[in-house]
């Protein structure tokens, strides 16, 4: 590989960096932390920062002279749903299941390896953890269920491989075999239930979302408080089942012509 291109893919993995770094909440750092953070000179962490400075990638707090993430990402994220057209059926039917239950009502899309995304969400209810946007652990979640129990079995085994399954609650799944056995329940039940597995005093439900093809494409999922989840589970199901239904026909998703 020559050596510019070597140079260039550097630099590139290192402003990446940086923006990984500044993206959990309130971070903020100076020239000096920067350099320290990612191994680099004062200088070279000097020359990241303008370059992402100057088109708005940072911006600098006048106080510290501290950097943190820019409002350029903002646009660029709020783009990234406008991929899933599917999302302009979904949300008439959330807004529907917030109204009803005053709990958090998400969908969420699997990305490599055991990434959820939430790409839509309702909320009034007063449950933190989970935002527009957020990655999720799909092993720790309802909807992450619902997708993983839809791969193709060479794949799923090919995501386990040397996979480190973080343990976020004492009830979180942290191995392979205990995986799979809560997939084919999943896939038995047609949904997927999460109790204090991704933080504690929380609970989710979650459901499929179909394509034309049959295909789950997306899962939609309900979380509160653990009391409000199992205290109304059965009804609360049976409306997000309908609501999973209802996303899936619009999508042109027939039950008669499907078979699994």
């Amino acid at each position: 590989m020559p050596k510019g291109k070597t140079s260039t893919n550097q630099s590139l993995d290192r402003a990446l960096d940086l923006l990984e770094l500044l993206s959990t909440p309130n971070s903020s750092l100076n020239i000096a932390e920067i350099g320290k953070e990612l191994s680099v000179s004062w200088a070279t962490a000097q020359a990241i920062v303008n370059s992402l400075y100057s088109r708005g990638y940072l911006e600098k707090e006048p106080a510290t002279g501290k950097y943190h993430l820019g409002y350029k990402l903002f646009g660029l994220g709020n783009l990234y749903p406008l991929q899933y057209p599917f999302l302009y059926a979904c949300e008439k039917h959330l807004l529907a299941m917030n109204a009803k239950w005053k709990v958090k009502v998400n969908v969420i899309i699997l990305k490599p390896r055991f990434c959820g995304i939430i790409i839509l969400s309702q909320d009034v209810s007063l449950i933190p953890n989970m935002v527009f946007g957020q990655l999720l652990p799909a092993y720790a979640s309802a909807s992450g269920k619902v997708l993983l129990a839809s791969m193709d079995p060479a794949q799923l085994d090919e995501w386990c491989e040397g996979f480190e399954f973080r343990q976020l609650t004492p009830h979180t799944i942290t191995g392979k075999e205990r995986l799979l056995e809560e997939l084919e329940a999943v896939r038995r039940q047609g949904y997927a239930m999460e109790v204090e597995e991704l933080a504690l005093q929380r609970a989710c439900i979650g459901v499929p979302i179909r394509d034309v093809s049959g295909k789950i494409i997306a899962a939609v999922s309900c979380s509160s408080v653990k009391q409000t989840i199992l205290s109304h589970k059965e009804e609360m199901l049976a409306d997000l089942m309908a609501v999973g239904t209802a996303i899936s026909t619009e999508l042109g998703y027939s039950p008669l012509t499907y078979k699994e």
